[in-house]
């Protein structure tokens, strides 16, 4: 599995509340990488300057950083995965510090982004388990909307999927939607659902309760014993 994290930063504080918590979060999840790319965007390059030394305490192996200095969304950490996924047999998680701008006036993280990215590697083996063995499914995450794409924009994706690079355009809501390449959910596996389906963005609140419990539990969870050699992939390849 290759990560691409793309970190936008606004504020000199308050990206290192959200970097450590979204890096303490992969560590404790224990996800299998062989290389995290890690783009940071930001006007300032001393302020990447000094995120790039804040990672580097976390002493995870094999990071690669990419920088820009024009606020363009998430189009640099999308087309960074693009690029990497051209031509791949690698699967891909992606995920961006969510709540650097909006929703994220305290110094804590996001409540909402906090348990979204929790609840996505908490099902990390089933994520890998299903790109391994489901031929049709591409995207997977918590919520697929009905278009493709996976709301939120934490994912995981099929190497070699993704075949239109993004485009820079002002219309930040277009980098969510890019992965679903105009398509449909057919090929999108919800993890909090264990299904292929279409979620509109209303019914998302419905899952708080299951995403609230992994939260608060994942600290101490026992990912080694974590297993889904037993997935019913019967029932996946029903569409059921």
């Amino acid at each position: 599995m290759i990560i691409v994290y793309y970190i936008y930063i606004n504020c000199p504080n308050k990206y290192k509340i959200i970097v450590e918590g979204q890096l303490n979060d992969i560590k404790i999840s224990k996800i299998e990488i062989s290389f995290i790319y890690i783009h940071i965007c930001c006007e300032q390059p001393k302020l990447i300057e000094d995120c790039k030394n804040f990672i580097n305490n976390f002493n995870l192996k094999d990071i690669i950083y990419s920088e820009s200095y024009i606020n363009q969304f998430e189009y640099p950490g999308l087309k960074l995965l693009y690029d990497l996924s051209q031509n791949s047999s690698s699967n891909f998680l992606y995920i961006h510090s969510k709540g650097m701008v909006f929703n994220n006036p305290g110094n804590k993280r996001n409540e909402f982004e906090r348990t979204t990215l929790r609840s996505t590697l908490y099902y990390w083996k089933k994520a890998i388990f299903i790109l391994k063995n489901v031929n049709f499914i591409n995207k997977i995450g918590l919520w697929p909307s009905e278009k493709g794409f996976i709301w939120v924009n934490f994912f995981y994706i099929r190497g070699s999927y993704l075949k239109i690079p993004p485009i820079i355009t002002k219309d930040r809501w277009w980098y969510e939607e890019y992965i679903s390449q105009n398509s449909n959910f057919l090929d999108c596996y919800s993890l909090i659902k264990n299904k292929v389906c279409g979620i509109h963005p209303d019914c998302i609140k419905d899952d708080h309760i299951l995403i609230n419990q992994i939260d608060n539990h994942f600290d101490n969870f026992n990912f080694d014993n974590f297993n889904f050699d037993n997935f019913l992939l019967d029932k996946l390849n029903d569409n059921d």
